[in-house]
């Protein structure tokens, strides 16, 4: 059950700067009703290891929840509300890559001919949020509670690159991966207007455009 008044910690991992549209994002998280909120700009070249520290620094502080927003994401001022009001364990906004086909950071783990893959779904719900197997850190709330249980058996490396059943995954995926297994459900909400800056704002009607979705 959800806090009556949640104390989150907004995390920024990044290599090098904040997106001017994102330091806009972040200032419209303060209207956010009934919450307690700290930011936390971690800097570094490993994100993985951003993660962890801002992890880490939300255990120590005794936050509820650590809601990660990347470096060149934008996203509307009711976004937390959303996430919060869903009540899940680890809940990602759908963020879409800046380039073609701009693909969502959405991800499914199959088996063909025996071999286990990690592909990008080709169909989901668009209307309500959903259960799936891996969602994207770009806007992604998780419960401390999640982070303190997994805590021992992680060495406090919540986040990494490595191999899921031999394939290269990125630290998101891999963290989604420990926690589902762990028996933490992962949902992504796509219906939450996400922007994914590179000169420009990528989003859902470029995805759309680019898979001939009307």
């Amino acid at each position: 059950m959800q806090p009556k008044n949640p104390s989150i910690l907004v995390g920024v991992p990044t290599r090098t700067y904040v997106q001017a549209q994102t330091v806009t994002t972040l200032f419209s998280l303060t209207g956010t009703p009934n919450v307690r909120i700290a930011l936390a700009v971690s800097l570094g070249s490993v994100i993985a290891d951003k993660r962890n520290k801002i992890c880490k620094q939300a255990i120590e502080r005794g936050d509820d929840y650590v809601f990660f927003v990347d470096s060149d994401v934008q996203f509307p001022p009711d976004t937390l509300t959303k996430l919060l009001a869903l009540d899940k364990d680890i809940v990602g906004a759908m963020c879409y890559r800046t380039y073609e086909p701009f693909e969502p950071n959405l991800t499914e783990k199959v088996t063909h001919k025996g071999q286990a893959l990690l592909l990008v779904p080709k169909k989901w719900d668009r209307e309500k949020a959903f259960k799936c197997w891996s969602v994207g850190t770009g806007t992604m709330l998780i419960k401390v509670s999640v982070l303190k249980a997994l805590q021992e058996k992680l060495h406090e490396e919540w986040f990494r690159f490595g191999k899921i059943d031999g394939i290269p995954a990125g630290e998101d995926v891999w963290f989604c991966n420990q926690a589902g297994q762990a028996g933490f459900e992962v949902w992504c909400d796509p219906t939450i207007d996400t922007k994914h800056w590179d000169n420009y704002g990528f989003g859902r009607n470029e995805y759309d455009a680019a898979h001939g979705i009307e």
